[in-house]
């Protein structure tokens, strides 16, 4: 099965309810009004806002989440840091090597100058392990890595870095969000070539970096404006459908960690 199969479904049906709007919006216009000044009131239309959405960017997001979609199992490394308003410079950079595998399985281990934690999700639970201080978390959910962390997101805040690229429903976000998405052109960085696609509103400016040689995410940059908060990440030594061994979602706390309530991660 594959990582993310809904991801080409909820596209699809994206772009059907799209076209529904608006066609029956342009229906109701031709009642109203004579065959001449439908033409023009069609031609004069503004698009909606759900629909203020550059080509070339949906070409290219939809491209990169159809990639995605026909993947097994996947890997790669997470390089990512923040900015705080009261920082002068961008917080040590924390690296996550994160594998993939069907569509419910999930692990990650994160290294930074102050933690060193796991996290592993098999389908059937969440669980968490702190190498610094020997503490370890289980939470059971049954569902698909995505349902899993929405959930999580949603109920207790946890941060699933770089997971935003994975939704199925990214597109749909971005064009909710943002007043425009729009492709902005192409950069290279380190000799790699991404195609940059700008999301924004009032509040938020958003850039996403799309690998164009693999079809798929090269990185991220957030600003809040009104927090004055910064973020950015890089995604690096992707492998693609690697054989993972089941095991490597798995996790038995050590008889001597402490079990605890986690607040964060």
């Amino acid at each position: 099965m594959s990582i993310f199969v809904s991801v080409q479904q909820t596209l699809k049906t994206m772009k059907k309810t799209i076209v529904f709007f608006i066609g029956f919006s342009l229906f109701l216009n031709a009642c109203s009004e004579g065959e001449e000044k439908k033409e023009k009131k069609a031609e004069d239309l503004p698009p909606p806002k759900d629909m203020f959405l550059d080509a070339k960017a949906e070409e290219i997001l939809d491209g990169m989440s159809q990639n995605i979609g026909t993947l097994n199992s996947c890997s790669f490394t997470l390089h990512a840091a923040e900015k705080s308003s009261e920082d002068s410079l961008f917080q040590p950079t924390k690296q996550y090597d994160v594998y993939f595998k069907d569509s419910d399985k999930l692990h990650v281990h994160a290294v930074s100058a102050d933690k060193d934690f796991s996290i592993w999700f098999n389908g059937e639970a969440f669980e968490y392990f702190n190498y610094l201080n020997h503490t370890f978390d289980s939470i059971a959910f049954s569902g698909t890595t995505m349902e899993m962390i929405a959930k999580l997101n949603e109920e207790k805040g946890y941060k699933f870095p770089g997971a935003d690229f994975f939704s199925p429903s990214l597109t749909d976000d971005l064009v909710q969000l943002c007043d425009s998405v729009i492709y902005i052109g192409d950069t290279t960085v380190s000799e790699v070539n991404f195609s940059v696609i700008k999301a924004n509103n009032p509040d938020l400016d958003i850039y996403l970096f799309i690998n164009n040689s693999k079809n798929l995410p090269g990185g991220l940059f957030f600003h809040n404006k009104t927090k004055e908060t910064k973020y950015k990440s890089m995604f690096m030594n992707w492998q693609l459908n690697p054989k993972l061994p089941d095991a490597i979602f798995e996790f038995s706390a050590p008889t001597h960690a402490e079990k605890i309530n986690l607040k964060n991660i």
